[in-house]
């Protein structure tokens, strides 16, 4: 939804870099096939020999080429993918942010690219941070779903202690949960904070596109929020997309501002 007014090559761009990712993730996530996994991953090196006989791969060959994207997220994303097969919890915050580096910080690194041409190696950090925080936000939207649907928890194993555990299993919102979740929660939104301060940096034809993204996805938090934290039999969507779309104005401006002055 973000990156559909993107000009034409760039969106082609994304969308490529998507596919792949979708692929690998769902390769794991939905079918357990690692040898989708291990395809993909073996044609990463490869992806000047791909033909019109492999169309995801074909198209990330041309979008790498074309906008000159280091080749190292795309292996650290698969690694993020072999985290997923032998996952056995998240054991504190420095190997949440592991995970969420390898899952979705990677993404950015793939993207930033296309989105950041002149300034893509200036604000590596700040996108890192960007994908903690769209994992962390991910984590704490589907709680239970992960937990309910696929006998997992994301939230870091010293964070849950008896309270937190009998919330999730019961799907009822308890306060040990709440505070288990508005921590991460903020933890978050340092990160999308960060993120918003490099949105001077972006091509000015994806500023709109980047600044959605956030925008959006920080909002799912709100979502949780206005559930009253149910995100243990549901899953929160976001709403008031007028207020949002407002927000994206407001920081598209003001990331103008700082651009004109420097």
């Amino acid at each position: 939804m973000a990156f559909k007014d993107l000009p034409l090559h760039k969106r082609q761009g994304v969308y490529a870099v998507y596919g792949f990712c979708r692929v690998v993730d769902d390769a794991i996530d939905e079918d357990e096939d690692l040898q989708t996994l291990y395809t993909f991953a073996s044609a990463i090196d490869q992806l000047s020999q791909m033909d019109e006989t492999q169309p995801i791969l074909y198209a990330l060959s041309d979008t790498v080429q074309r906008f000159s994207i280091p080749l190292q997220p795309f292996k650290d994303m698969i690694v993020g993918q072999e985290m997923d097969i032998v996952f056995d919890g998240i054991e504190d915050e420095a190997a949440l942010l592991k995970y969420s580096y390898h899952v979705a910080s990677s993404v950015g690194l793939m993207l930033l690219p296309i989105l950041a041409s002149e300034h893509h190696e200036q604000i590596t950090p700040s996108a890192i941070e960007l994908g903690y925080a769209m994992q962390i936000t991910n984590i704490l939207r589907d709680v239970g779903e992960d937990y309910h649907q696929k006998s997992r928890i994301y939230l870091p194993k010293d964070e849950l202690n008896d309270d937190v555990m009998q919330a999730i299993q019961t799907k009822k919102v308890n306060e040990a949960f709440i505070q288990v979740w508005e921590r991460l929660a903020g933890l978050a939104e340092t990160f999308y904070d960060n993120a918003i301060q490099d949105l001077k940096y972006y091509d000015d034809d994806a500023l709109v596109s980047i600044t959605q993204a956030i925008v959006y996805y920080r909002g799912i938090l709100n979502a949780v929020r206005e559930a009253n934290y149910d995100c243990l039999s549901q899953r929160c969507r976001v709403k008031h997309f007028i207020t949002l779309q407002n927000q994206v104005k407001q920081l598209v401006s003001q990331a103008k501002r700082e651009r004109a002055i420097g």
